[in-house]
């Protein structure tokens, strides 16, 4: 267990100490990632009205979401690796967000494992949901009863995969046993964890609200430095 005040007062302080380099990482990685998916979508787009394929279009946009995965998982790792550092009193660097492509194909192997966990996860709730709606002739009470219940469900998952990817940097962990340490370390602290959850969205809410952009620039690093001290606590517990 651990405290959820005590990790975003701890986040806080680290933010006000490498605020800098912090703000300019998600303004690189944002801009970097928005260059690159802007300039596929032209050219999937261009190419699509070339070739007058809907076929060939899909294709072509299914390769531009996975190389989007890639690029976001490649500063994901990276933004990991600059926060871990600002947690340990050292100090973090830009270079530290291009420093991990040698983990990169582990990195995308662990994003797919808890894409395919949301999924299964979600999958039987919806069709539970959506059954008992139709069953009622209600589809109406379907959809609320679906959206009821995915949401302790979403809670769950992330609860138990939010720190795969810290292991896959931090132990260098093959991505199945980055995914169980995660399991390991994150049901120790479900109650904690979703407090947390609960804490983060409310985070991005308040900044969605205030429809400021910097408020983004501090919520977001602010909310990777919470999760830094968290895994820094719970990573112990890991088995593997």
């Amino acid at each position: 267990m651990f405290s959820v005040g005590e990790v975003l007062g701890k986040a806080w302080e680290d933010f006000t100490r490498h605020w800098v380099v912090l703000i300019l990482a998600v303004l690189i990685s944002m801009g970097v990632g928005f260059g690159v998916q802007f300039v596929l979508g032209l050219g999937v787009a261009l190419v699509g009205a070339v070739l007058k394929s809907e076929a060939a279009l899909i294709v072509m946009q299914l390769g531009t979401n996975l190389l989007g995965m890639v690029i976001n998982t490649f500063f994901l790792l990276g933004g990991i690796r600059l926060g871990l550092k600002a947690i340990r009193d050292e100090e973090p660097e830009i270079g530290d967000l291009f420093s991990q492509a040698h983990r990169l194909v582990q990195g995308v192997i662990a994003q797919l494992l808890i894409t395919i966990a949301v999924v299964v996860a979600m999958v039987p709730i919806v069709a539970v949901a959506a059954g008992l709606g139709f069953a009622v002739k209600e589809p109406i009470a379907g959809v609320i009863l679906a959206i009821v219940l995915l949401f302790p469900a979403s809670f769950l998952v992330y609860a138990l995969t939010m720190l795969t990817q810290f292991f896959v940097v931090d132990r260098e962990l093959d991505a199945i046993s980055a995914l169980k340490a995660s399991f390991d370390a994150g049901r120790t602290s479900l109650a904690s964890l979703i407090l947390l959850f609960l804490a983060i969205a409310g985070l991005m809410f308040v900044g969605f609200l205030a429809c400021i952009l910097p408020a983004f620039f501090v919520v977001g690093p602010l909310v990777g430095l919470a999760t830094c001290h968290v895994y820094e606590q719970l990573s112990p517990l890991a088995e593997a």
